[in-house]
């Protein structure tokens, strides 16, 4: 991706963009703008999201040199949420 498209952050109802800046949000593993804490959150993110299996023990030693303790909760709260969103919803698999 080019470094010319500012990155997306903030909490997810604050986030608006254009959808070239959330296409480089969906591939944050490729886009240089983001920096190597935050791809290292979103990675936990998309771990507990996706496949729980990938936060590894590897990845909890990365998680745990780089973020708080708060900051570590906050995405598994937020996944509980959206999954009782979905439940409520009729979405869940």
């Amino acid at each position: 991706m080019t470094a010319h498209i500012a990155p997306i952050r903030g909490s997810p109802s604050e986030i608006r963009g254009s959808q070239e800046q959330l296409d480089a949000l969906l591939n944050y593993r490729n886009f240089d703008a983001y920096s190597a804490r935050e791809q290292l959150a979103m990675r936990y993110a998309d771990a507990i999201m996706w496949n729980p299996d990938d936060a590894d023990q590897g990845m909890w030693q990365e998680l745990r040199a780089e973020l708080t303790e708060p900051e570590l909760v906050e995405p598994g709260c937020q996944r509980a949420q959206s999954g009782e969103r979905l439940s409520s919803s009729g979405h869940a698999r």
